[in-house]
């Protein structure tokens, strides 16, 4: 829950900013908003991003595959698709 709480926080903000930055630079001008949108956006992100590492191995596991055969070089087939 608090996961989903710290993600909503960095995506409104993030989005909201980036979705005002037309005004903000007409406001205040390039620099200033990148400055500002950056001291806002990016503790945030930090946040999340901490909190997450930290409590990685909080609550119930949702998937419990590490022993079904295949299934790591699957994933690694997969993540190289991707990319």
């Amino acid at each position: 829950v608090v996961m989903l709480i710290l993600i909503l926080i960095f995506a409104v903000f993030h989005s909201g900013m980036a979705s005002l930055r037309d005004a903000g630079e007409k406001l205040i001008g390039e620099r200033a908003f990148r400055v500002i949108f950056a001291g806002i956006s990016l503790p945030l992100a930090v946040t999340t991003v901490v909190y997450f590492i930290n409590h990685r191995y909080d609550g119930v596991q949702l998937w419990q595959l590490q022993s079904t055969p295949g299934i790591h070089q699957f994933l690694w087939l997969s993540n190289f698709i991707s990319f």
